[in-house]
């Protein structure tokens, strides 16, 4: 994922709409406004590359780089107005009509979330890491990222209940779980601080460990050291995309576009403790490779 799309994004897009109906405050409906749309896109992309060489090592090459002021230029950052879904195109006798609905983060996904996370990483050392603790981590983060999920009819979706937009955020919540619960997921997207906050959530460390010990096997020294340096010394994100494989490609890219605006609108939120966590310099993205047998 560009590192340009973040930044050039962060001072381009404005606070993100509230909720319909709901006073100034609130920011349950977030996801109402289709979200930034990225129409150039550098190849400058900050992330793990597992490569597919021939050759007996299958090195992990490691293409951490930072901000390229230059490239801010060449983005254009467009919105438009009141769009709640994506529809496809009227259908011809074999096809058929799907709709999906881009939604905040919530416990009422956690388990969904849960599973597209157990297959996340492989081998012995992935099973120690404690999923269930990163799913709520990434279900508590409403603000960064979405998922994406079936629609609800109109009378079971608690944004178009006038009844639930006297209620408090909490109360809301409460209340809209009991509905949003009865969604299909079909794929997630979340930033992790894993520099950050490694050292308080044990499956950040974890997923460090993880990294490093799949550097130091298949990298050469350099780029261990390089990858090494920045987790340590700078800040970095780990990029969560996770989707059902057979989920219709247009739809993936909004995914990642929104995620500028999810950064931006957050570090200005009341009950962030620190900002800066979010002024991430470096995106650490981890993918799947197969080597020929």
């Amino acid at each position: 994922m560009p590192l340009e799309m973040l930044q050039a994004a962060l001072t381009k897009v404005t606070k993100k709409p509230e909720r319909v109906a709901k006073a100034p405050e609130k920011k349950k409906s977030k996801k109402s406004e289709k979200p930034a749309v990225i129409e150039e896109e550098d190849d400058n992309e900050l992330k793990m590359i597992e490569s597919d060489d021939d050759d007996e090592s299958s090195e992990l090459n490691f293409n951490l780089a930072k901000e390229d002021k230059a490239g801010k230029d060449q983005l254009q950052i467009k919105r438009y107005d009141e769009v709640k879904e994506i529809k496809e195109a009227k259908p011809g006798k074999d096809e058929v009509v799907v709709e999906f609905e881009y939604m905040s983060q919530s416990e009422a996904y956690f388990h969904t979330i849960r599973a597209f996370l157990s297959t996340y990483l492989d081998g012995e050392e992935a099973e120690k890491i404690d999923l269930v603790g990163l799913a709520d981590h990434i279900c508590e983060r409403h603000s960064i990222g979405q998922v994406v999920a079936s629609p609800l009819d109109d009378a079971e979706n608690p944004e178009l209940m006038p009844e639930l937009m006297k209620l408090d955020d909490d109360a809301f919540d409460k209340e809209a779980l009991k509905y949003n619960s009865k969604r299909d997921v079909f794929g997630f997207s979340s930033i992790l601080s894993i520099s950050y906050l490694r050292k308080q959530h044990s499956f950040l460390q974890d997923i460090y460990t993880y990294v490093l010990a799949k550097a130091e096997k298949h990298c050469p020294k350099a780029q261990v050291s390089q990858l090494t340096q920045a987790l340590n010394n700078q800040n970095v994100g780990l990029l969560l995309v996770e989707r059902v494989i057979n989920m219709p490609p247009q739809y993936v890219p909004m995914l990642h576009t929104e995620l500028p605006a999810d950064l931006a609108f957050t570090k200005k939120e009341e009950d962030i403790k620190d900002p800066r966590e979010f002024n991430y310099t470096h995106m650490l993205v981890v993918s799947k490779y197969t080597v020929p047998v």
